[in-house]
């Protein structure tokens, strides 16, 4: 019996199909399962530029950079040097008639391993029921935070990182 082109294609494609979904099944398999850090775990960062209350305004974007990674189960899930991002959502300059200046930021995403998560987050000295804090200080001066400053923001909700490459969910 001879086989033609059509035969040999088909009896390549019943050799070939068992062997993909076994490879498929086991590369599904080996991928390791999202890591979730809890609410409430501490984010120590560092500002990769200087802000004050009386310079910025409500709307401006800053950076910062994690200063400590964060570990769950021997698994360093966010490393240290990983990217920030925030908004000032509040900044008064001190004044006799505006009163005390303050400076509330919030961080909205972190990067790993080139993935952009969304956070919703709070910072050291008092977070307020929108995840923002303000940063107060005696009457007539600015709050001026210069470049490296070391701020410890909260996560105020989980956060699901997984696997290199696969993306958020």
């Amino acid at each position: 019996m001879r086989l033609t082109k059509i035969n040999y294609i088909l009896l390549l494609g019943l050799i070939a199909l068992p062997l993909i979904v076994v490879l498929a099944a086991s590369e599904k398999s080996h991928r390791p399962d999202p890591v979730i850090v809890p609410a409430r775990t501490a984010l120590y960062v560092t500002l990769d530029q200087a802000l004050s209350s009386d310079k910025n305004k409500p709307g401006d974007r800053f950076e910062a950079t994690t200063s400590k990674g964060i570990v769950i189960d021997n698994k360093t899930v966010i490393p240290q040097g990983a990217q920030i991002e925030g908004v000032i959502v509040d900044a008064r300059h001190s004044g006799k008639l505006t009163g005390r200046a303050r400076l509330r930021l919030v961080p909205k995403t972190v990067a790993v391993d080139g993935i952009t998560y969304q956070i919703r987050s709070t910072l050291a000295e008092g977070p307020l029921g929108d995840g923002t804090t303000v940063a107060a200080l005696p009457a007539e001066q600015d709050i001026s935070l210069p470049a490296e400053t070391a701020l410890t923001f909260w996560l105020g909700e989980p956060l699901t990182i997984n696997e290199r490459g696969q993306g958020p969910r």
